[in-house]
């Protein structure tokens, strides 16, 4: 028997079921099927049949079976029911089919029992296992006070309970997930619940290295949704290894490291910041760093809304002579944090990180709407120094020929010089006979069968 099920009888005694108190169910009649089962599983050597039963007491109890391939009139029986442990002899044995891969769960029965798991004891969290020989581990171990393991089932953590005996320590007396594995958090526990998770999790001093960085940055991450390569990170940051900091960081983003606490701050503002703009966990290098550089900015905007307002708002009186109504548009010129971001979420673009430099006085945006759609975004213009140096649409696309023709009358409507040469009508004129001549040649080509 494992010495960590020793530890936990001993420090857990609960009372021992009396296997022969209980009748057989009715067995299931195979019809000639066992020579089909042993032939297509040459390899397994043990078969279980799960059962779900009542007691006189109209109480839920379970027989599973395991018979010998293709010796099936002999098998062994465990009794499972609540409040009760096998005894230690049969719960070794127990232990160690659920822990066999010679062993298969007879597929019809095991539905049935799950069914019943799920319906009348939803307390133990039970979960749908691609290896049904884990949930009879599930369902034995939190159907009675067993410590660790138990906590871990009812916490949902079925990953780590299956596999801990693998680990050499662990706090036996913990009262909580996070208690058992040294302090780690339970956000931190889910998003390791997973098969490299757990391989982090069973060396101790790596345990201690991330209970003692969720105890410096308690108040710094609220989404623990990282990515193996991110926990690698932040223990290489724990550890002083600035070597291998760098080259996870590398292989993470591919380029130069990003400091530790600019990326802990990306993850902080991360939650209020995806209201307005989604930023990823992960992505490629120069993307991460416009995507950290983006949240930054936003989350300032939020923070300092207030003050920023205050300075929108006289920004706006010196040119709100700029908004006018012309051609089915009308331009409008924002004056609070909000339109900013409200705008840049429409526009799926960063135009909510604008509001800082427009209150700086560093540059001027104003937004152009449809008539018929007033409060659907449609495009944006950036002025600096009286010219128009940037217009974009959604997702920062370009303006089509009948916008620039409505930009230019814009521009000289309010003496406004353009600055963009992309905007030039000649060019505009120059491509729509490119891609009317392309056009062309493609028909006649296709006419022609080629």
């Amino acid at each position: 028997m494992n010495s960590n099920l020793h530890i936990e009888r001993f420090l857990f005694p609960c009372l021992e079921i009396n296997d022969a108190a209980y009748p057989d169910v009715t067995t299931k009649k195979w019809s000639g099927l066992e020579q089909a089962i042993f032939l297509a599983s040459k390899d397994k050597e043990y078969i279980v049949h799960p059962y779900v039963a009542r007691t006189e007491e109209n109480e839920i109890y379970f027989q599973i079976h395991v018979s010998r391939i293709p010796d099936f009139d002999h098998s062994v029986r465990f009794i499972i029911r609540k409040n009760y442990r096998l005894t230690e002899e049969q719960e070794s044995l127990f232990f160690s089919f659920c822990h066999d891969s010679r062993v298969i769960i007879d597929k019809d029965l095991y539905r049935s029992f799950e069914r019943s798991v799920l319906r009348f004891f939803p307390e133990i969290q039970f979960n749908h296992y691609k290896d049904p020989r884990h949930g009879l581990l599930h369902l034995y171990y939190a159907l009675h006070v067993s410590g660790p393991r138990e906590l871990l089932y009812k916490a949902g953590l079925h990953k780590f309970a299956t596999r801990l005996d693998e680990i050499d320590s662990y706090n036996y007396v913990g009262r909580s997930p996070s208690e058992i594995f040294d302090g780690i958090p339970m956000k931190l526990l889910r998003a390791l619940h997973c098969s490299w998770g757990f391989r982090i999790l069973s060396d101790c001093e790596t345990r201690n290295h991330l209970a003692n960085f969720c105890k410096a940055h308690a108040r710094s991450v609220n989404d623990w949704d990282l990515t193996r390569e991110q926990v690698q990170y932040i223990l290489a940051c724990e550890r002083k290894e600035v070597e291998f900091q760098h080259r996870c960081l590398r292989y993470i983003f591919g380029l130069d490291p990003i400091f530790f606490n600019e990326y802990m701050d990306y993850l902080r503002h991360r939650p209020q910041v995806n209201t307005y703009y989604k930023c990823p966990l992960s992505a490629n290098g120069i993307d991460m760093l416009l995507y950290m550089e983006v949240a930054s900015d936003i989350w300032y905007a939020i923070s300092h809304r207030i003050e920023l307002d205050q300075k929108l708002q006289n920004v706006y009186i010196n040119n709100k002579c700029l908004e006018t109504e012309l051609d089915g548009m009308f331009v409008k010129v924002p004056h609070t944090v909000e339109e900013f971001l409200t705008e840049g979420r429409s526009l799926k673009s960063c135009i909510g990180t604008y509001a800082r430099l427009v209150a700086e006085q560093k540059t001027l945006i104003v937004f152009v709407h449809k008539k018929i759609e007033p409060k659907k975004a449609y495009l944006a213009l950036e002025l600096h120094r009286g010219k128009i140096v940037q217009a974009k649409g959604k997702v920062n696309r370009d303006l089509s020929c009948e916008e620039v023709q409505w930009l230019q009358s814009y521009c000289k409507k309010k003496s406004i010089k353009l600055a963009l040469p992309e905007l030039d009508q000649g060019a505009w004129l120059n491509q729509e006979l490119d891609d009317h001549l392309r056009d062309e040649i493609e028909r006649i080509l296709f006419e022609i069968g080629l």
